[in-house]
């Protein structure tokens, strides 16, 4: 589409002089709808350009003028732009060495519009209305070829237009009114060429229109003015400028407005035209003439064609082969048509039908369908008529026939006649013969060893060709035909073959196949032969032992005929009837005896299995806690559940194939070798008291169970002999025992329930009444109780006696003699300890000072003697440890 021209802008207003509006701009040119080609050349070949448009840009209006004391001008419009070639546009080289070939295309419905004129808006000084801009030109409503050499060869074209433009109005004035403009005019609407040389050979122009644009309006106000004249209608089928046009086997028919040619128009020759516009000494009263066409329809052909109608048209057979055509038509379909000797003028030739395929010869089974067809070139409408032995078949009339059942009755000659407008032609007889097909076919068969079995088969087909055999275990000599029918080639013949095999063995079970062919294919049956072999376990189910919650499966494995299996679960049939049994996520009470019987035309076997169901170990009782003396034996027991053999609810520890391992410990300790069920510990001593505990494991998982707590008795034992004390003669104090009775897993302890101790304090070796206890209290010591003190432990093992310990009595310090200047002190003193004497004038100070100090004396007394002068008054204290 060309540019729109831009209006003229509006005048300015003056005092004095307004100012002259801006003029119009033109529209802009539009080319090649479709192809814009210039340069090389251009070859186009099949194609079809159907509703491409080109459009010329309308021309600008002319600016308003300015308002004054004198009024300026208005400004003036443009021309609307021009439009060439909707479907190809070609410009020519400088050097005109170019060309464009056109070949076996169609155009139709393109449409080449010019821009409208511009118009007249202002007026000039003397108050005239502005004249309105003429219309474009349009050029070539499917080709323009400007200056090249143009080929349109076997195309058609149809409905192509080629309209000029509007002009444009006039513009209102106060004296006179602006005169309209004037249209543009249309050229070719089919073909327009200048300067250039054209070649349109064996073609159909048709229904095309050149246009002639509409005049514009006079202004609407002033007088006078006038409406602009329409433009000129120049070739709606083709137009030649001022090149070389020439016309050669083609149809130029009831092209519209513009009629169908304008400029001079070779007629090469045999060209139709249904009116007289093409002009030139060539051409004759004889060649304007209506050749009857059909609408554009799809013909055959990869494009769009306008078909001739009927043997009386004057486009028929008109060429003789000496003046010279294409060897195709548009369609490609070869000229002239079949039948014929002479061309046919136009893009289109007409055809008689001619047979591209004949029917087949078919090779249907007995009783199969058949389905004739036949590959037909020729116009339409082609009617059929398919026939047998030479007879017409009623209804049979379209371009397939089919027999939906083969049979006797419809075998033979089958041929079609072929029917349009110009001719008739008869397709060559064709047969129907037979495959093979097997009607009645082999068997399956089953047999004991030892008997005779035969087998046997029906087939029907034509016959010759024939090879037919059994396949099994390469059998010789099954080929031949025990029976058959009289061979016909125009019957359905049916043939019976029979095969025996004597005192049949287990090898000669297996598949076989009876295969029948002939020079039309081939057919196999296959079919077996069973032999029943005796019943024989291979494998018998075995004892499965698996953890509680899984899976347990049985399997057998069995040979012989027609094996049959049924699974029995402690007697309960389970419903499982193939060769394994799998029993789900089983529990202690799945447990048990597992059957399966397979069966067999032979007779029946059956054989078992059991089921161990595999528990987490645990143990069943928790024995007491023993004391044992030192030395004896001690034996522990765990009594543990870690499977079930049967489906009730008593367990046992373990099965060959699901065994219980024990590991004993002692404090957490494994026990060297304890192993089993049970423990014995020998010569038992403190080492052996503690807990003891045994480890289980199985498939199902492991625990560890505290069985007993062991003690162990022993002989009395001083842990904490009794110790020798010292006191002040009056006060308390006591002697004290720690003994050992018994181990347990706590640890050493004085005795036990079964083995308490017993203790007897002596003094000087003599028992002391009452003193039975671990500690020995003396109150208020005096000098009679000094002396050595021990104790004897018992228990049921034994007895033992403590050293013995010493009692020492301590008198407190005297003043043996005091005078006012002298001091004698006496410390009654042991003589296993140390004394310290001290002094302090303050008897609360924290800070004594040490006077002498006397270790383990020898007397049963200290003495010391101070003197002083004057003393102030002194306090002394004794220190022992």
């Amino acid at each position: 589409m060309g540019g729109l021209g831009g209006n003229g802008g509006t005048g300015g207003t003056g005092e004095l002089n307004g100012g002259n509006g801006g003029n119009g701009a033109k529209g802009g040119d539009a080319f090649g709808g479709a192809i814009y080609h210039q340069g090389t050349s251009l070859f186009v070949t099949n194609c079809t350009f159907s509703g491409n448009t080109v459009v010329g840009g309308s021309g600008g209006n002319g600016g308003t003028n300015g308002t004054g004391a004198v009024d300026g001008l208005g400004g003036t419009p443009a021309a609307g732009g021009a439009a060439w070639g909707a479907g190809i546009y070609n410009v020519y080289n400088t050097n005109g060495s170019q060309s464009v070939q056109v070949l076996s295309s169609t155009f139709s419905g393109n449409a080449a519009r010019a821009g409208s004129g511009g118009s007249g808006i202002g007026k000039s000084q003397n108050g005239n209305g502005i004249t309105g801009a003429n219309g474009g030109n349009c050029f070539g409503g499917a080709i323009c070829a400007l200056g090249a050499l143009l080929n349109v060869t076997n195309c058609t074209l149809f409905t192509n237009t080629a309209s000029g433009g509007t002009g444009g109005g006039g513009g209102a004035g106060s004296a006179n009114a602006g005169n309209g403009g004037n249209g543009g005019s249309g050229s070719g609407g089919g073909i327009y060429s200048t300067t250039g040389i054209v070649w349109v050979v064996s073609s159909t122009i048709a229904s095309g229109a050149a246009i002639g644009g509409t005049g514009g309006a006079a202004g609407s106000t002033g007088a006078g003015g006038t409406q602009g004249s329409t433009g000129a209608a120049h070739g709606g089928g083709i137009a030649n400028g001022s090149g070389t046009f020439n016309l050669q086997n083609s149809i130029l028919s009831t092209n519209r407005l513009g009629l169908n040619a304008n400029g001079t128009i070779v007629n090469v020759a045999h060209n139709l035209s249904t009116d007289t516009t093409p002009t030139g000494s060539s051409w004759t009263s004889s060649q304007k003439s209506y050749p009857l066409l059909a609408p554009l329809a799809n013909n055959g052909g990869p494009t769009k064609t306008m078909a001739l109608l009927y043997t009386t048209n004057p486009a028929y057979a008109q060429i003789p082969a000496s003046d010279g055509f294409p060897t195709n038509d548009q369609r490609g379909l070869p000229r002239p048509g079949l039948g014929k000797t002479q061309a046919d003028i136009g893009a289109y030739e007409v055809s008689p039908p001619s047979i591209t395929g004949p029917p087949q010869y078919q090779h249907p089974i007995n009783g199969g369908s058949v389905v004739f067809s036949i590959g037909v070139n020729g116009d339409s409408p082609l009617s059929y008529q398919w026939r047998f032995n030479g007879t017409n078949i009623p209804g049979a009339t379209k371009s397939t026939y089919s027999v939906a059942s083969v049979t006797n009755g419809n075998v033979g000659p089958y041929s079609v006649r072929v029917t349009n407008t110009f001719g008739t032609n008869f397709s060559l007889s064709t047969n129907v013969l037979f495959a093979p097909s097997i009607i009645s076919p082999p068997t399956n068969q089953t047999a004991q060893a030892g008997d005779t079995v035969s087998f046997g088969a029906a087939w029907a087909g034509d016959l010759s060709g024939v090879t037919n055999w059994w396949i099994g275990t390469n059998i010789t000599g099954a080929t031949g035909i025990t029976n058959g029918s009289s061979l016909n080639p125009l019957t359905i013949n049916i043939y019976t073959n029979a095969f025996t095999l004597p005192n049949v063995q287990l090898s000669n079970a297996g598949p076989y196949s009876f295969i029948v062919g002939n020079n039309f294919g081939a057919v196999t049956s296959s079919f077996a032969l069973t032999i029943q072999a005796p019943l024989q376990i291979i494998s018998a189910p075995t004892n499965v032992a698996v953890a509680e919650g899984s899976d347990a499966t049985f399997r057998v494995v069995a040979t012989g005929s027609g094996l049959t299996y049924q699974w029995q679960a402690n007697g309960v049939p389970t419903g499982v009837t193939q060769s394994s049994y799998t029993r789900p996520q089983v529990m202690p009470s799945d447990a048990g005896n597992y059957t399966v019987t397979v069966g067999s035309p032979n007779g029946n076997a059956t054989r078992s299995a059991n089921l161990t169901v595999v528990v987490r170990p645990g143990l069943t009782n928790q024995p007491s806690s023993p004391t044992s003396t030192q030395g004896q034996s001690v034996t522990f027991y765990a009594y543990a559940i870690g499977a079930y053999v049967t489906n009730s609810t008593s367990g046992v520890p373990g099965t060959t194939n699901a065994p219980l391992s024990y590991q004993w410990q002692h404090n957490g300790t494994n026990v060297a070798g304890a192993t089993s069920s049970a423990v014995t510990l020998t010569n038992v001593g403190p080492a052996d008291a503690g807990g003891y505990s045994v480890f289980l494991s199985n498939l199902a998982g492991s625990t560890s169970n505290l069985v007993a707590l062991l003690t162990v008795a022993v002989p009395p034992a001083i842990a904490t002999p009794p110790h020798s004390v010292t006191v002040v003669q009056g006060q308390n104090t006591n002697f004290s025992v720690t003994a050992i009775g018994a181990y347990t897993p706590s640890g050493p302890v004085a005795g036990t329930a079964d083995f308490p101790l017993s203790y007897q304090w002596k003094y000087y070796g003599t028992n002391v009444p009452a003193a039975t206890a671990a500690v020995l209290s003396i109150t208020n010591a005096q000098r009679a109780n000094v002396g050595p003190y021990s104790v004897q432990i018992t228990n049921l093992l034994g007895a033992t006696n403590s050293a013995p310990a010493t009692l020492t009595i301590v008198s407190p310090p005297i003043i043996f003699n005091r005078t006012t200047n002298v001091l004698t002190l006496i410390v009654f003193t042991a003589s296993n300890l140390t004394y310290t004497l001290q002094d302090n004038t303050d008897i609360t100070s924290s800070s004594w000072n040490t006077v002498a100090t006397q270790n383990s004396p020898t007397n049963a007394f200290w003495t010391n003697t101070f003197y002083f002068t004057n003393p102030p008054t002194r306090f002394f204290r004794i220190m022992t440890p």
